[in-house]
């Protein structure tokens, strides 16, 4: 098991999933964009 590969991806996952969810919390209104 490799500790800084996992923590390197799971860094990565949640680094995209919280810039999807900043996309998608002001992508409500996308004409304010």
């Amino acid at each position: 098991i490799d500790i800084l590969r996992a923590r390197r991806a799971t860094g990565l996952m949640t680094r995209d999933n919280y810039r999807t969810v900043n996309n998608i919390t002001l992508g409500k209104h996308p004409e304010k964009r």
